[in-house]
C-alpha cells in the first residue's frame, strides 16, 4: 500500500529489518556456475522481514510565530483498526526504554519530551498522537505550536527521534 500525497519522509522511512536462521554446515557455491568463482554457501533456514510503520510529515520545521505540522502514518492495511501511539525523545534512541515484561525495548530514550508527549498525547499539542489505524490502513496526526517567546530559534526542527507504537 503507498500514501499518496505531498509530504516528506521521516527518517525510519526506507528500513527494513531481516532475520535469518542457518546452520553452520557450508555448501559449495559458484557465482558463475557450474564451477567458475567458487564461494563457502550457507543455506538459511527460516527468515522473515519487518518493515517500520511509515510516518510522513508534510514540514519538519515549525516557525517560532506557530504552526503545524501534519502527519501521516502508513503502514498498510494489515494494520487497520490497530491502536496507534506517536511517541518522541529529545536524547535519542540507545539504550532504548524497556516496557513492562522485560520482552520489548522501545528504540527512544524517555526522557522530559518522552513525559510531556505522554502527558498532552490527544491535546490541542499533540492532536491524534494516540488512535486507530483507518480501514485504509493509515492515520493522521497533528503538532500544533503556538507562537514561541522572544529569544527562541527559528525555525525549531521538529524531534529528532519519533517512533509509531
Amino acid at each position: 500500500m503507498a500514501c499518496n500525497f505531498a509530504a516528506v519522509a521521516l527518517p525510519i522511512d526506507n528500513v527494513a529489518v531481516v532475520a535469518a536462521v542457518y546452520n553452520d554446515e557450508w555448501h559449495q557455491g559458484y557465482s558463475y556456475p557450474p564451477s567458475t568463482k567458487p564461494f563457502d554457501a550457507y543455506y538459511v533456514d527460516d527468515a522473515t522481514v519487518a518493515v517500520p510503520n511509515t510516518l510522513w510529515a508534510d514540514t519538519y520545521t515549525i516557525p517560532e510565530t506557530g504552526g503545524t505540522s501534519n502527519f501521516t502514518i502508513c503502514p498498510g492495511t494489515t494494520y487497520s483498526f490497530r491502536q496507534y501511539a506517536i511517541l518522541g525523545s529529545y536524547s535519542g534512541t540507545e539504550p532504548g526504554w524497556p516496557l513492562p515484561g522485560g520482552q520489548v525495548v522501545l528504540p527512544i530514550n524517555r526522557d522530559w519530551f518522552t513525559n510531556m508527549m505522554l502527558g498532552l498525547l490527544n491535546s490541542g499539542f499533540f492532536d491524534k498522537f494516540m488512535g486507530t489505524i483507518k480501514l485504509t490502513g493509515q492515520a493522521s496526526a497533528s503538532l500544533v505550536v503556538p507562537p514561541l517567546p522572544p529569544g527562541f530559534r527559528q525555525p525549531h526542527r521538529l524531534p529528532a527521534h519519533p517512533h509509531v507504537l
